[in-house]
C-alpha cells in the first residue's frame, strides 16, 4: 500500500538522521514477571500478537513509496535464565540489557 505523508516523514527522518532518528520512533516497555514462567505459552502469545497485527510486520519498500506488510514473520526471541544469579547480579544484568536495548 502507498505510504502516508506521516509515514514518509518518518522514513525521511530516519534516512537523514541515522540511528539516532530511528530510535526516536521506537517504543519500548518492560515487564517484570514473577512466579513460574510457561515459556512456550509466552512465546506463542507474542508470536500470535505479531501475526494478528500487520503494523508489527511492516517495513518500507526500497524506494520508500510503499509500506510492505509481511505475511509471516518469525519473532526472534532470546531467553536468558537468571534464576541462578544473585538479586544484585540480576538487577545489573537487567539494567545492562535495557540500556543496550534502548540503543
Amino acid at each position: 500500500m502507498p505510504v502516508t505523508e506521516p509515514q514518509m516523514e518518518i522514513l525521511t527522518a530516519c534516512l537523514m538522521g541515522g540511528e539516532d532518528a530511528n530510535r526516536s520512533y521506537i517504543e519500548s516497555n518492560s515487564l517484570r514477571l514473577t512466579g513460574p514462567l510457561n515459556q512456550p505459552a509466552l512465546l506463542h502469545a507474542l508470536q500470535e500478537l505479531v501475526n494478528r497485527h500487520g503494523a508489527l510486520r511492516a517495513s518500507f519498500s526500497a524506494d520508500g513509496n510503499y509500506l510492505l506488510i509481511g505475511k509471516a514473520f518469525q519473532l526472534p526471541v532470546e531467553c536468558k535464565d537468571l534464576s541462578q544469579l544473585s538479586a544484585e547480579d540480576k538487577d545489573a544484568f537487567i539494567r545492562q540489557f535495557l540500556q543496550h536495548n534502548a540503543r
